[in-house]
Order: structure tokens, then C-alpha cells, then sequence
């Protein structure tokens, strides 16, 4: 009996000792263990982890295996499958979170700065409002709105409604009417402005304006303000030779200090209009400043031909001599 027992002791040490060797031998030995512990207390510890479950299912068959290691592998798989999916529900929800959670604070920033844009536009010089424009973010629900609020809330003819409104133009096709209405009341420099932001958003109202160049009813400084949007948007239309006429009479009128302003506004057509102000130059009979606006709008326009200059030069007073 005695060397009965000493052989089966020693034999299962050696057995076991030949099973730990290999990775099926370990897998075999764990689910063993863990088989027995669950059949004397069935608690969730007692089941194998999730390593030790990987282990055994890839490395057991369940043929091989007993009943109560048959039990012990369903219970174990039912614990990692819950755990995992919650896992991945969880993993799942924190992304998304995180995803909201980086989109919320990315479009707050945008809108930040957006805002401080926007304040910046309002409150600029004409010189600054292009490139204030051309570096506006995409507009938010709420720089829309900011930018509405201006319009409602502005004189009309203020700087900031009429910078709101350039704003809103590449959203809302709609402010072309606006802006057409204060170009026609506006200075040469905001006209050229709002012409060119049209130009930019790819809309041409010449048809339209054209016709309002025709209408009877329209005062003289509006016909010229229209007449420079025309020069800007449609220079190559073939009305220009009938209506240079009118721009010259109209340009030379304008104060002084106006006449580079109108000189640079009107330069897409100033072929068509060097006739009518040659003509005005001439024309002994004009007052002096007219003649002399005549001189600065041809100067600036024609600063490049100094075959042109040479020949103006020729009938210039002392005053006229000094401008061009």
C-alpha cells in the first residue's frame, strides 16, 4: 500500500510536471483548477479570467473536456461576452462624447473667433474691409445673426451695415439689393467696394442697372454712383460711348479732393472717357476746377501713356503742369 501511494503521488507529479511543459499541458491544468474551485463555490471569481479563458479556448477541445469543465468554460465565456460588450458599449459612448465633446468646443472657438472678425470688420477703415472679408471663417448660425442684428439696428447708410451686409453677400444673395441702394448714395470708394465684392460673389446686376441709367426720374449724382458700378461690373458694354459723356460732365463737378477717387472707379472704362474730358480740359469756357478735375482724372487714368501726358502737357497752365 505504502509503495502503492508513493508511486501514484510521484506518477502524477511527473505527469503534471510533463503538462506544464507545453501551452495545451498549462491550458489543461488551469481549466482543471478552475473546474474545481467553481464546483465547490460557484462565484464569479472562481471562474477563469479573461487571459486564462483565451488560453483554454484556444487550446482545449471541448471534446476533451468534462462535464464540469464543460460548465465551467459556458459560464466563463457568458462573463467575458457581458463584460466585453460593455466594454465596447462604454468605449463606444466615451467616443462619441469625446467626438461631441472636441466638435462643441472647435465650433465655440470658431464662433469666438468669428466674432472678434466680425467686430474688427464693423469698426475698419475702407482700405482694411477686402482682406477683413477675405479672411472671414464660414459663418455660424450665430454670426448670421450677429451680422442682421447690425443691419437692423445701423443707419442704412452706415460703414457697419454696409460691411455687415458685404458679409452676409456670399450667403445671401439677397443683400445685391442693398448694396446696389447704397452704392447710388454712397462715395466713389465704397461704391468701387461693393462693386467689386459683387464681382466677387459672381454677380453681375447690369441689365438691371442699365435700365435705370435710362430712367428719366434718376437724379444726376445717382445716374453717375450707377454709372460707376457699371465701370467696375460691365466696362465692356457697348453703351459706354453714349453715357461717357455724361460721366465726364458729371466727374469734373465732383470736389477736388473726389476726382483720384473717381479717377480709380471709373479706370475699367477710361478709353471711353478720355475723349469727353479731353474735351472738358480744352473748353476754355469750364470753370477752372473743372478743368483741372479734368486733368487729374486724365493724369491718374492715363499715368502709363507718356505719349499721352506728353501731349496734355503741351496745353496745361502752371497749376495743371504741377498735377499732371
Amino acid at each position: 500500500q505504502l509503495s502503492h501511494d508513493f508511486l501514484v503521488g510521484s506518477l502524477r507529479d511527473w505527469l503534471t510536471q510533463k503538462q506544464r511543459e507545453t501551452l495545451r499541458g498549462r491550458a489543461q491544468l488551469v481549466l482543471a483548477e478552475r473546474a474545481d474551485m467553481w464546483a465547490t463555490r460557484q462565484e464569479q471569481k472562481q471562474l477563469p479570467s479573461l487571459l486564462e479563458w483565451a488560453r483554454i479556448a484556444l487550446w482545449t477541445k471541448p471534446a476533451e473536456r468534462s462535464d464540469r469543465e464543460q460548465k465551467v468554460v459556458r459560464a466563463a465565456t457568458r462573463k467575458h461576452a457581458r463584460n466585453l460588450l460593455t466594454s465596447a458599449l462604454m468605449t463606444a459612448i466615451l467616443s462619441v462624447g469625446a467626438w461631441w465633446l472636441r466638435s462643441e468646443m472647435n465650433r465655440r472657438h470658431q464662433d469666438e473667433l468669428a466674432s472678434a472678425q466680425i467686430s474688427s470688420l464693423l469698426a475698419a477703415d475702407i482700405e482694411e474691409v477686402p482682406g477683413l472679408l477675405d479672411e472671414l471663417p464660414e459663418l455660424s448660425e450665430s454670426s448670421v445673426a450677429s451680422l442682421r442684428k447690425t443691419l437692423k439696428t445701423e443707419d442704412e447708410q452706415s460703414p457697419a451695415a454696409i460691411y455687415a451686409s458685404l458679409a452676409l453677400l456670399p450667403h445671401d444673395r439677397t443683400q445685391e439689393t442693398f448694396l446696389i441702394d447704397r452704392a447710388i448714395e454712397s462715395e466713389p470708394t465704397e461704391v468701387q467696394l461693393i462693386s467689386q465684392r459683387l464681382l466677387k460673389a459672381d454677380i453681375r446686376p447690369s441689365r438691371d442697372l442699365w435700365d435705370t441709367i435710362d430712367a428719366r426720374a434718376t437724379a444726376a449724382p445717382q445716374r453717375l454712383r450707377t454709372l460707376g458700378v457699371l465701370a467696375q461690373t460691365d466696362p465692356g458694354n457697348d453703351r459706354w460711348p453714349a453715357s461717357a459723356q455724361f460721366v465726364a460732365q458729371q466727374v469734373v463737378t465732383e470736389p477736388t479732393l473726389q476726382a483720384v477717387k473717381w479717377s480709380t472707379l471709373l479706370q475699367p472704362v477710361a478709353a471711353s472717357l478720355q475723349s469727353p474730358l479731353v474735351a472738358v480740359f480744352q473748353d476754355e469756357g469750364r470753370a477752372v476746377e473743372e478743368r483741372t478735375n479734368a486733368v487729374i482724372v486724365l493724369a491718374e487714368q492715363n499715368k502709363d501713356d507718356p505719349e499721352f501726358l506728353t501731349e496734355l502737357i503741351a496745353d496745361t497752365n502752371p497749376l495743371q503742369f504741377a498735377v499732371v
